[in-house]
């Protein structure tokens, strides 16, 4: 743990009036609909999946704004509220501020136009620390192959071999119940065939090589790590960097090319095996 570090900020305005945080009914919130966002279907999924999760202390507390007639009008956090009161929910904790309508919009914009986002390797870290299955289950599949699921980004020159830093990808995996075998078989197979640059733990060189497995369940760890001894991924994939110059593939990726080069190698070496 580590106490809030204080480092002064030269020419700061005023921050206004300090706002009260209470209790609000429901009922008497009103969504502005000058400046908030419509509810779509895809907000509505949004609000389902908040709902289906609900837990206080996964609840930031909304913004509203006090209106004369003793309603609030709704600043921030739209599918919250909705949520709580998918719930039953009566109340939710707010921050109440006191904003014209003009203010009121241009904080909405402000706070949604600012927001500091949350990278993979946060929700990975906080899932770690909060030890949910899913994040121990990445770092578990991982660490099975010898290598190590990363919680912070790193400069290309600095990353070393074993290090994965494709966190969204293993997450795919495992969300799917397939990563241990998928992902500890592919990268096993990196690591035995002596794998030894970077590059073949990025998602560039995994994402086309875990594809393939997924689609030759057959093949053992010994299989894989025979065909790395065959084609040499990096060279597949600078293969692809070429070719997307060719006007016959100007209309694909160079991730498309590479699982279409990946695609015919596997055939070659394995269609036999298939049958």
């Amino acid at each position: 743990m580590r106490p809030i570090e204080v480092r002064s900020t030269p020419d700061c305005p005023s921050p206004g009036v300090r706002p009260r945080l209470d209790w609000i009914p429901i009922d008497r919130i009103l969504v502005d609909e000058t400046y908030q966002r419509p509810l779509g279907e895809k907000n509505w999924r949004a609000i389902r999946r908040i709902a289906r999760n609900f837990d206080w202390t996964r609840f930031e507390p909304i913004m509203l704004a006090c209106r004369p007639d003793g309603t609030y009008a709704l600043v921030d956090g739209q599918h919250r509220v909705h949520a709580a009161a998918a719930i039953g929910e009566s109340r939710v904790p707010a921050l109440i501020v006191n904003a014209t309508p003009a203010e009121q919009a241009e904080a909405f914009t402000w706070i949604n136009g600012n927001v500091t986002a949350m990278t993979v390797f946060h929700v990975y870290k906080a899932g770690l620390a909060a030890a949910l299955p899913w994040a121990l289950e990445m770092r578990s599949v991982v660490a099975a192959a010898d290598c190590e699921l990363m919680t912070y980004p790193m400069g290309q020159r600095h990353r070393r071999p074993r290090q994965v830093f494709s966190v969204g990808l293993v997450r795919k995996y495992v969300d799917a119940g397939r990563g241990a075998s998928i992902v500890t078989r592919g990268l096993s197979a990196l690591v035995a065939a002596g794998s030894d640059s970077a590059d073949y733990y990025n998602d560039a060189a995994l994402a086309p090589w875990l594809l393939q497995i997924c689609d030759w369940p057959g093949l053992s760890v010994e299989n894989l790590t025979g065909f790395l001894g065959r084609h040499d991924l990096l060279k597949l994939i600078r293969r692809a960097a070429t070719l997307r110059e060719d006007p016959r593939y100007r209309h694909d990726s160079v991730r498309a090319i590479v699982n279409m080069l990946l695609t015919r190698a596997f055939f070659k070496d394995f269609s036999k095996a298939r049958k």
